[in-house]
This record gives structure tokens, sequence and C-alpha cells, in this order.
């Protein structure tokens, strides 16, 4: 087995871990955008309390009420705050991810690219080998119309 299509097996073995890379990719980005939305839904369900306690504000509300929002406010807060922090777990996490499929497809790209000029360097040898045979048959196909003339090459 010639060695550009071992290396092109090697190429395709890579070809399946840079798949899987890729994949893994696509999970971590939906991963990601999923707590991100999930941030975001957060932030306007507060956002609309707010304006309720607005408008309850400009009448007459009592301080029971008032109470409550504020608890529901701090409680909303750590909400955010806790799912900011799930949102920076899955930005880190698809970095890592992100890294690893290019590395996988640097790796493809280095086996693909040794399998081309290993392909070129074989493809040279062989031409060069077919010309040197043909050189050969050329001289002897000489020497034998020759041999009865009496011409040498010397």
């Amino acid at each position: 087995m010639k060695r550009s299509t071992r290396m092109e097996k090697l190429a395709d073995i890579n070809l399946g871990h840079e798949n899987a890379a890729l994949a893994a990719l696509a999970s971590a980005r939906a991963a990601y955008e999923k707590q991100e939305q999930q941030l975001q839904q957060l932030k306007v369900y507060r956002e609309d309390y707010r304006n309720q306690l607005s408008e309850r504000m400009s009448g007459s509300t009592s301080a029971q009420v008032i109470r409550d929002f504020q608890y529901f406010f701090s409680s909303l807060d750590d909400a955010i705050a806790q799912q900011s922090l799930e949102v920076d777990k899955a930005a880190a996490e698809l970095e890592k991810v992100e890294r690893n499929w290019l590395d996988r497809r640097q790796e493809v790209k280095k086996f693909n690219r040794a399998a081309d000029n290993l392909r070129q360097r074989e493809a040279a040898d062989m031409e060069r080998q077919a010309q040197i045979e043909s050189d050969e048959l050329s001289n002897s196909n000489f020497l034998l119309r020759n041999r009865g003339t009496g011409i040498s090459l010397n």
C-alpha cells in the first residue's frame, strides 16, 4: 500500500474526529443559546414586574404589596445572577469545544496536505521510473538495431 494511501486513511479517520467535534460544537452552541435565552426571559420578566409596580405605585398601594414586590424582585435578581453564571459556564464550554473543533480541523488539513505531498512525490517517482525504463528500452533497441552495423555508443 502506498504511503499516500495510508496517509489518506489517517486523514479520513481524523475527518471523523472533526465531524464528531463539529457535532459537539453545535450542541454546545445550542446549550449556550438556550441559557442566554433563559437569562433574557428573566430580564424581560423583571422589567414587566417593575412596570406593574410602577403602575400600582401611582395609585394607593399597601405596604404589604410593596414588600411582596420587593421580595419577589430580590428572588428574581438572585435567579438572574444564577442564570448569568450558567450563561458564563456555557460560554466557557462553547469556547473550549470550539477550540477542540478547530484543532481537529487543523489535523485533518495537515494529513490532507501530507497525503497530497506524498501523492505528488509518488507521481514524480513513477514518472522518473517510467522515463528510466523508456530510456533503457530505447538504448536496448538502438543496440539491437546497430549490432549488425558495427556502430557502438563508445
